[in-house]
């Protein structure tokens, strides 16, 4: 399992907005230590490569996103965990407003 949390409500486009990933394995542990990559997309539109860095905390997976305009986005988050074990996240982020 994962969660997402953005460190903003309401979203705003060109605003930096921090947020931390939390991954959940079968035991009920947080996962940590994995290699995570993150991909920002607008499902309704193309849209320049917009890949945030994620970095691994003591908390969990955290980073910065940045929308480039107002509108539905989705954060795709891929797990490596190695060993070949690779999960796919997805999580919808339904209203980005403009400035």
């Amino acid at each position: 399992r994962a969660s997402l949390d953005l460190a903003a409500e309401p979203l705003y486009a060109m605003r930096p907005i921090l947020f931390r990933l939390n991954i959940v394995g079968p035991d009920g542990d947080q996962q940590l230590g994995a290699a995570v990559t993150c991909d920002l997309t607008m499902p309704a539109m193309a849209m320049p490569q917009n890949r945030p860095r994620v970095t691994s905390g003591t908390q969990g997976y955290i980073g910065e996103l940045l929308f480039t305009m107002a509108g539905a986005w989705q954060a795709t988050f891929e797990v490596d965990a190695g060993e070949g074990r690779v999960e796919t996240f997805v999580f919808d982020i339904e209203r980005v407003l403009l400035n």
